[in-house]
């Protein structure tokens, strides 16, 4: 139960001690016991940062197991999100995640208000209660990013180019599991079966023999 008059006495105290040390009227024992008894009365960080959080009040009881206070190096942060498991396959540390710092959507697959982060920790275990892998990357030291702050992420593992997309609504499943569109021809929509890639931005990729920009 440490209180501010209680540091202030102990500083005090080590004073007193190496004044009287040096003029030999105590111990060297007495002087030693008074800095320990400072040292242990001081809360030293493990680490330069910034407090971002305190966990306790002046006066309250504390021990060795309380953590007293959050500590962060700003310029040292990281970005945690959950992927679903069957796309985590490909995902390995070193590659880039982008991370959005505002709510603005995406235009032609960028955001001028984004920061690429570095993965540096994909977990070898999948999360049974929802079957995602936890994913962290580590932000540069200039994001303009805040301990805590919720971002959207995008992450690319692959690029295909020159391809068809539609709507993901006009793709379908039939009752054969088939993913099919219906193809408009004048008056006459037709059931095609197409097969379907890459889902991003409500357009999902499709192909099919036969098929070009514009039907």
């Amino acid at each position: 139960h440490v209180e501010p008059r209680h540091l202030v006495a102990a500083a005090q105290q080590v004073e007193r001690q190496k004044q009287l040390y040096a003029q030999q009227n105590t111990s060297l024992k007495n002087l030693q016991d008074a800095e320990t008894q400072l040292a242990l009365l001081r809360v030293t960080a493990p680490l330069s940062g910034t407090v971002t959080r305190v966990n306790v009040k002046p006066g309250q009881a504390v021990d060795l197991t309380t953590v007293v206070a959050v500590i962060m190096d700003l310029n040292r942060l990281a970005v945690s999100t959950e992927i679903p498991a069957t796309d985590a396959g490909e995902l390995k540390a070193g590659e880039e995640l982008q991370v959005n710092e505002s709510n603005f959507q995406p235009v032609n697959g960028q955001d001028a208000h984004s920061t690429t982060a570095t993965v540096s920790f994909v977990s070898p275990s999948v999360d049974a209660n929802n079957g995602t892998v936890m994913v962290r990357a580590a932000l540069p030291a200039d994001s303009g990013l805040r301990p805590g702050q919720f971002v959207p992420v995008r992450i690319v593992t692959a690029v295909h180019t020159n391809v068809l997309t539609a709507p993901e609504a006009s793709v379908v499943t039939d009752i054969n599991g088939q993913s099919v569109i219906a193809l408009v021809n004048g008056d006459v929509a037709v059931q095609t079966p197409v097969q379907t890639g890459f889902r991003e931005n409500g357009l999902v990729e499709i192909a099919e023999p036969g098929l070009k920009a514009g039907d």
